[in-house]
């Protein structure tokens, strides 16, 4: 998915500003991505949405 959605045909010019961006990808991704199987929402909102699921 990172080769296709955000890296595929760009040139980074470090491989510091390739691994922020790998970072950020990543995050969002995992966070903030809405996705239908959680209702449309981003992860990180469904869990604060059901807090006694998800305690850590």
């Amino acid at each position: 998915i990172l080769k296709t959605k955000m890296f595929y045909s760009k040139k980074f010019k470090t491989l510091e500003k390739l691994r922020e961006k790998i970072i950020q990808y990543i995050k969002f991704y995992n966070e903030k991505r809405f996705q239908k199987g959680l209702g449309c929402v981003a992860p990180l909102e469904y869990r604060n949405m059901h807090p006694n699921v998800y305690k850590f």
